[in-house]
């Protein structure tokens, strides 16, 4: 009977011995052993179970190796897409061999750009990462890491630096039209509710519709409120009218240095919102034979209403308000960014 009962505690002794053995290497790595669950890993190594629970290991680094700090959370750092490394065993590089400047470290930190054309903001930095929204001109980002071709502007949120510069600067008054705005404010570029109350104003106006050179543009023309261009088509009208506030900055309507307004540029170039994100000062455009082109352009004023130009060729007419449905073709809100509200500096 002993000898029975000494048999059966040998192999219990064997199956739990397997068994252990089999959770430990499918945890922290076949070269950690028990020293994954004892705390008793060398060479700057972080245990498993103590620290990066619900994790696998991917290897280990050696003493000196450089690495790129993408993210910090909780003293851990991205160093790659999903590898983690702790901060514990990570120290500053006596010199640097790249054109990577230091993470961020959560801190609101970093160097301004604007984007100067429409631009893709992907997860990663490359072509191959998933696009998770697209900027238009004229969008102020932070800068807080460049790897080669790429910047990083937040967590998980790169572009190319092609399409980022120096913003530009706006220092004093860049209105091409302050003696109409002045009656509004004459320290600040008007509010997004002055634009449209100065836009109302020129409601009933006529002008003669064109899409010839005839129409205006912000190069050889120079007509400001509470005259109105004598000839314009939709989106020459709608560019005019921004330039009359902002026509001293960098054209992020249409990226044309603001001649005459294109409605195709104006889908490219900015940023696009959903009807419900839309607000006054913005502009709307519909899309008249097909989804690839944007057939008329309207400022948004509130309330579902557009205030809006265009007839057909040769023809005078009013500019007139009406709803944003007005039309069945609506294709998006958009924002070319100008600084609405904001003082001359």
């Amino acid at each position: 009977m002993l000898e029975t009962i000494k048999t059966i505690l040998v192999l219990v002794y064997i199956v739990v011995s397997i068994a252990l053995t089999v959770i430990i290497l499918s945890q922290e790595g076949k070269d950690g052993g028990l020293s994954a669950i004892t705390g008793g890993a060398s060479g700057g190594t972080d245990t498993y179970w103590s620290k990066n629970k619900g994790r696998s290991k991917e290897g280990a680094l050696k003493k000196g190796t450089e690495v790129s700090s993408y993210e910090v959370k909780n003293n851990w750092h991205r160093i790659g897409t999903n590898k983690w490394c702790s901060g514990k065993y990570l120290g500053k590089c006596s010199t640097s061999g790249g054109n990577d400047k230091p993470v961020d470290n959560g801190n609101k930190t970093g160097v301004k750009k604007c984007t100067t054309s429409s631009v893709n903001v992907r997860k990663g930095p490359s072509t191959s990462y998933k696009v998770l929204e697209t900027y238009g001109a004229g969008v102020q980002v932070t800068v807080y890491q460049t790897t080669g071709s790429w910047a990083r502007i937040g967590t998980d949120r790169w572009l190319s630096t092609k399409y980022i510069s120096e913003c530009p600067s706006t220092s004093g008054d860049k209105r091409k039209c302050p003696s109409f705005w002045n009656k509004y404010s004459k320290n600040a570029y008007p509010t997004r509710q002055q634009f449209i109350n100065g836009l109302s104003s020129l409601l009933q106006k006529n002008i003669i519709y064109t899409q010839s050179e005839k129409r205006w543009n912000g190069i050889s023309t120079s007509t400001c409120p509470p005259s109105v261009p004598k000839y314009a088509d939709c989106s020459s009208f709608a560019t005019w009218f921004y330039w009359t506030a902002f026509g001293g900055l960098t054209d992020t309507l249409s990226n044309a240095n603001w001649k005459y307004g294109n409605t195709q540029s104006m889908h490219h170039d900015s940023t696009k919102l959903s009807k419900k994100n839309c607000q006054i000062g913005d502009y709307v455009l519909y899309a008249k034979f097909s989804p690839k082109y944007s057939g008329h352009a309207v400022i948004y004023v509130g309330n579902n209403q557009v205030i809006s130009y265009g007839s057909s060729e040769g023809k005078s007419s009013p500019v007139h308000q009406k709803s944003i449905d007005y039309r069945s073709d609506f294709r998006g809100c958009y924002t070319a960014n100008f600084p609405f509200g904001k003082s001359f500096k």
